[in-house]
């Protein structure tokens, strides 16, 4: 039960009511009387009053088909007492009523909501079907898995990415490391959708980009066909759960690996023996590359916050959309964290919510990192440290200060 619903008195106006309704994006609102349930108001009830009744068609049917005097009615109801137009007969229930006996009551009457009152019609709370459903089910309910946030995600991404030139300009920055390693072959291990991946087989690297999300690697493979041919013959993407194994099952030894963006984070039960795997898989003097988000920045200096992004709609000129990133810090022994992505749009001059989703990933830091890279024998190990849109390998590492943590290692 959501304990402070949303609700008007019976003599504010009804232009209160269609501002709640309109600006948090529901259907009804609650009408009381010194807290006491007295009805309830719709669009449905506000949207009929803009049209005539048959006794209006009956006495003046010239002017009640004007549907310029419709719309000229509407400043005159929005103006008047929600209790003219509310709907009084509301069928309510107590907050002893046994659950299945509400969600029976709510399948058969067809209703998504019901108001709760005490004996004395006092407004206690209300109930949804998915209130009921979280009830039920909600303790047995996983968090998406990696691959179904990815496919969620995978929509607006490039949308984010390509508002940043973020590509670009993290391939010109490795680009000197990889020509100084005699780096010919690149895997792209969590490629998404092929950002980095076309950046490097555009500069002449042999390029194979892996990701567990099948729309991640559908929009790569959608793009890359839109290159060169000289540039797509350097291409390869593949969908794969498990990089432990696609890298086990690659036929050569490859003279890198890299993992941009968070991507080795986002199999946080699975990211050692990725990095494992990596090592062994790669040629000798082979290079890993690494891109991890600073969370020491994010929970001790931005309070949880690491991105806010608006971009224009590609589609629509007077719509823009909205990305928030954020995060949850450690909750349990399991030492993963929560990374949470808003959507907003705006339209109609109007902001509203696409959505939100979350996924669990790995909480890696500096020293944990370093520590796994010597366990696995690297030879060398540099940790850099870059701000959102700036190169790479400029500086060293700073925990107070980067947004990313660009490491590099040598076998």
């Amino acid at each position: 039960m959501q304990q402070n619903p949303v609700k008007v008195e019976e003599n504010q106006p009804i232009r209160q009511a269609v501002r709640l309704i309109f600006n948090l994006g529901i259907s009804a609102v609650l009408v009381t009387k010194n807290n006491k349930l007295v009805g309830i108001i719709t669009e449905e009830d506000i949207l009929q009053r803009l049209f005539p009744s048959v006794r209006d068609f009956m006495e003046d049917y010239v002017h009640a088909k004007s549907f310029d005097l419709m719309e000229s009615k509407l400043a005159d109801i929005l103006d008047r007492p929600v209790k003219d137009i509310m709907t009084q007969k509301v069928l309510t229930v107590g907050k002893d009523t046994p659950i299945m006996q509400v969600l029976s009551t709510m399948l058969v009457r067809n209703f998504s909501h019901m108001p709760v009152v005490s004996k004395q019609r006092e407004l206690i709370g209300i109930v949804s079907q998915g209130d009921i459903f979280k009830a039920i089910a909600g303790s047995e309910i996983p968090y998406d898995s990696d691959q179904e946030f990815h496919d969620w995600i995978a929509r607006h991404w490039d949308m984010i990415q390509d508002s940043r030139d973020r590509y670009l300009m993290e391939v010109k920055s490795l680009q000197p490391i990889l020509k100084k390693a005699d780096v010919q072959n690149i895997v792209d291990l969590g490629c998404g959708t092929g950002g980095h991946a076309i950046g490097f087989a555009r500069e002449g690297f042999e390029v194979v980009g892996f990701d567990f999300s099948s729309r991640m690697k559908g929009l790569a493979v959608k793009k890359m066909a839109g290159e060169k041919q000289a540039v797509q013959k350097r291409l390869a993407f593949y969908t794969a759960d498990n990089y432990t194994k696609a890298l086990k099952e690659l036929p050569y030894n490859p003279d890198a690996i890299v993992f941009m963006g968070n991507a080795l984070t986002y199999q946080p039960r699975d990211y050692r023996a990725n990095m494992k795997a990596a090592y062994h898989k790669l040629r000798e003097s082979g290079v890993l590359v690494l891109q991890i988000s600073n969370f020491n920045k994010i929970f001790s200096l931005n309070r949880r916050f690491q991105d806010f992004t608006v971009v224009p709609s590609r589609l629509h000129p007077n719509h823009e959309y909205a990305f928030l990133e954020f995060y949850d810090p450690p909750r349990s022994v399991t030492k993963t964290i929560m990374f949470n992505m808003a959507i907003l749009e705006y339209k109609r001059e109007r902001w509203g919510v696409v959505g939100v989703n979350s996924t669990q990933i790995a909480h890696i830091r500096s020293e944990d990192i370093q520590k796994e890279l010597k366990s696995l024998s690297f030879k060398f190990i540099d940790v850099y440290g870059s701000q959102f849109g700036k190169p790479l390998f400029d500086e060293a590492y700073n925990p107070e200060v980067h947004d990313w943590m660009n490491i590099i290692a040598v076998k």
